[in-house]
């Protein structure tokens, strides 16, 4: 049979999870960037250093790790 097949099936695996991967993290980072980030600049015009918001359908930990790597302090 030569090559092996389940080696095989596994680099398509980690490719597929790879591309999805990468497809989440996109869409992270636009809502960070097409709504997390306009509020947090509504709310800087406003005065306010803190606030509070939601995440629907995000994950919380991937938008705290972007925020977090644009210099905000997050807690969730």
């Amino acid at each position: 049979m030569g090559k092996n097949i389940a080696l095989t099936l596994r680099e398509v695996a980690d490719q597929v999870n790879k591309e999805a991967e990468e497809k989440r993290m996109a869409l992270h980072q636009e809502f960070v960037e097409t709504k997390v980030l306009p509020h947090l600049q509504e709310m800087a015009g406003k005065g306010k250093y803190t606030t509070h918001f939601t995440v629907p359908g995000y994950s919380a930990s991937i938008v705290h790790d972007l925020l977090h790597n644009l210099g905000f302090t997050v807690e969730t």
